[in-house]
């Protein structure tokens, strides 16, 4: 998983297409 978004909780929740 990368993290791209500023918004990392949103990222490890749900994982979008960059992740």
């Amino acid at each position: 998983k990368a993290h791209n978004f500023p918004l990392d909780l949103a990222s490890v929740e749900a994982p979008s297409a960059n992740g």
